[in-house]
């Protein structure tokens, strides 16, 4: 091989490192992309779950509040039972708030973040 024909071939090997560089660095992007598609939609979709089931348990508490009222004959007495009713559970909420909640439903997002990756790979 004379020198010519060494610089061909390493000019070569250059730009075609450099474009396997781009590709995998677009490759990491759309990966990302895609990971993060993937999370607001599972996040979109829990949210939207919640909203749903806080408005179900709403009118449920709504209702067994004028009914506790009409049992109790005062609607003042049967909303201040379900009002007891909701502060003892947002008691309960903040003492068990970190250590029960927190930490568990951190992982559980971690993990499925994490199987969504290794599946689509």
């Amino acid at each position: 091989m004379d020198s010519n024909e060494k610089k061909t071939v390493f000019k070569e090997l250059k730009n075609d490192i450099l474009e396997y560089l781009e590709l995998r660095t677009e490759l990491i992007k759309l990966s990302l992309i895609e990971i993060t598609a993937k999370a607001t939609t599972s996040l979109v979709s829990a949210i939207s779950l919640m909203v749903l089931f806080i408005f179900f348990l709403f009118f449920l508490f709504l209702a067994l509040g004028f009914y506790l009222g009409d049992l109790l004959g005062s609607p003042f007495k049967g909303f201040g039972i379900i009002a007891l009713f909701y502060m003892i559970l947002i008691i309960l909420f903040i003492l068990i708030k970190k250590k029960n909640i927190e930490q568990p439903l951190t992982d559980k997002i971690i993990e499925n973040l994490t199987q969504q990756n290794e599946q689509d790979k």
